[in-house]
C-alpha cells in the first residue's frame, strides 16, 4: 500500500497557513494519530537565533496553527511542549532562537510550555540495531510524549544536500552531543547513518514540513538564499517526505544518503512510484533548486554513466577549504566554539578565524552557525576551472581509451 504525503499552498498569512493545515491533517486522517494519545510533543528547527523572515527556523506560524489545531482537538494544553535544541554550543542560544523566531510568544500567548531540550532531564536510550550509535542520551521529554510532531523548514544543507524531516530529529541531541556526532562520523555515508540512528529513536509520528520561505545554495544558515516556495507538506513517513521533498527541489535521489539508509532498514520509503500525494500535484510545483557549494561539481559529473562512478571518488579525495567573508564576519566567535575539530582560532580581536586544514573535519558547522553568513565552506577550486577540467580531461581519456579499443578489434 502507497504511503500518503500532503502538499498544499499556502502564505505567511495567519488564516492561509490554518486552512492549508486543516486541509493537509484532514487528508492524511490524522484523528487517529492523536485519538486517546495526551503528552505531544512540537519539535520545530531553531537553528540560530533569527527572525521569521530570515528563512532559516520554522515559522511561528505554523508552530501556532498545529498547537491551535491540537486544542481544538482536545488536547489539553498542559500536555502540550514545544522543545528544540540549536545548534549551539550554549543553552542560551536556544532561548534567544525561540524568542527572537517569535516561537516563544506564541507558546506563552496560548499557555503551551516551552523549553530548550538542554535544560530537560537527559535519559540514556538504547540502540541495540543502531549502525553507528549503540546508545544516545536524549531529553525525558521526547522519550515520555505519546505523539512527536516533527515541524522542520525546508532547506538545502551543505553537508546533507537537505535538511527537512530526518535532519531536524537530529536537533533532539543537545550540546557537544551534537558536536561530538560530527567529529566521530565526519564521513558523508556515515553522518547520513548516524542521523538515522537518531531518527529511529526519535521517530515522529506526524512530520509538517514548512516549505512556505525555502532555502536554496549554501543552507541551512545565513549563507542560503531564500526561495518562495508557498508550500505545507505532511505524512507520517518521514523518509517519503524527504523523498518528495528532494522531488520538488530538483535534486536526485541517488545525493540524498540519509533517505537512502533509511530505506535500506525498512524505516520508510523513498521510491516516489509507492508515494501517494494528496493535493497539489509535484507536477505542479517541481523547481530548480540552486546546489550547495560543495555538491556542485558532484552535480556537474552526476548526470552520465561515468559521472555515477566518479562522483563518489571525487567527494573522498577532491580536498576542502573553509574561508571568511572580511566584511560581513564580526568576528563574534561563535564558529570556534562550535568546531568539533578545533580547526578555528581567533589570533586577535576583531580579526576572521584562522583555519587549520589538517584539524577540519569538513562538518560545515563553522558555516551553519555564522550569524552573517559569513563562513564559507567548500571542495578547493570548485569556483576556479580544475575540478572541471579534471573531469573533463577523465571523459576525454575515457573516450579515447574506447576509441583506440575499437581500432584495435577493426
Amino acid at each position: 500500500m502507497k504511503t500518503t504525503i500532503a502538499i498544499e499552498r499556502t502564505t505567511q498569512d495567519v488564516i492561509s497557513v490554518r486552512s492549508s493545515l486543516n486541509k493537509l491533517l484532514t487528508n492524511l486522517g490524522a484523528d487517529s494519530i492523536f485519538a486517546g494519545k495526551k503528552r505531544i510533543l512540537l519539535k520545530p528547527n531553531l537553528l540560530i537565533p533569527k527572525p521569521p523572515d530570515a528563512g532559516i527556523t520554522t515559522h511561528p506560524e505554523v508552530v501556532a496553527a498545529m498547537i491551535d489545531w491540537l486544542v481544538e482537538y482536545g488536547i489539553v494544553k498542559e500536555d502540550i511542549v514545544v522543545a528544540e535544541s540549536s545548534s549551539t554550543f550554549s543553552s542560551n542560544v536556544t532561548r534567544r532562537a525561540f524568542n527572537k523566531c517569535g516561537i516563544q510568544e506564541v507558546c506563552e500567548s496560548r499557555g503551551v510550555r516551552w523549553t530548550p531540550f538542554e535544560g530537560t532531564k537527559m535519559v540514556r536510550v538504547d540502540l541495540p540495531t543502531g549502525k553507528m550509535v549503540k546508545f544516545l542520551n536524549i531529553s525525558e521529554e521526547l522519550v515520555r510524549a505519546e505523539v512527536v510532531i516533527n515541524l522542520p523548514i525546508l532547506k538545502t544543507h551543505n553537508l546533507t544536500v537537505i535538511t527537512a524531516a530526518i535532519k531536524n530529529m537530529f536537533g533532539s541531541l543537545v550540546l557537544t552531543n551534537k558536536t561530538d556526532m560530527h567529529a566521530r562520523f565526519p564521513a558523508y555515508t556515515d553522518f547520513a547513518e548516524m542521523l538515522v540512528d537518531v531518527y529511529s529513536v526519535s521517530k515522529p509520528s506526524l512530520t509538517i514540513v514548512d516549505g512556505i520561505t525555502a532555502m536554496e545554495g549554501n543552507g541551512p544558515g545565513a549563507g542560503g538564499k531564500l526561495v518562495e516556495l508557498g508550500l505545507l507538506l505532511a505524512g507520517t513517513d518521514p523518509v517519503a517526505i524527504d523523498t518528495i521533498c528532494a522531488e520538488i527541489m530538483g535534486f536526485d535521489q541517488r545525493l540524498i544518503l540519509s533517505t537512502q539508509a533509511a530505506a535500506r532498514r525498512g524505516l520508510g520509503t523513498n521510491n516516489v512510484a509507492e508515494i501517494e500525494i494528496a493535493g497539489v500535484s509535484l507536477d505542479e510545483i517541481r523547481r530548480k533548486f540552486k546546489f550547495p557549494g560543495t555538491y556542485k561539481l558532484y552535480r556537474f559529473i552526476f548526470n552520465s554513466r561515468i559521472g555515477h562512478t566518479l562522483a563518489p571518488l571525487m567527494k573522498k579525495f577532491t580536498g576542502v577549504r573553509a574561508w571568511y567573508d572580511k566584511k560581513t564576519c564580526v568576528s563574534c566567535g561563535d564558529c570556534v566554539n562550535i568546531c568539533p575539530g578545533h580547526a578555528l582560532k581567533i589570533q586577535k580581536v576583531g580579526s576572521t578565524p584562522t583555519w587549520t586544514k589538517e584539524k577540519c573535519i569538513n562538518c560545515h558547522c563553522c558555516e551553519e552557525i555564522c550569524p552573517k553568513g559569513a563562513a564559507h565552506v567548500g571542495i578547493a577550486g570548485i569556483n576556479g576551472i580544475w575540478p572541471y577540467l579534471i573531469v573533463f580531461l577523465t571523459i576525454l581519456v575515457t573516450i579515447i581509451w574506447f576509441i583506440t579499443r575499437l581500432v584495435t578489434w577493426s
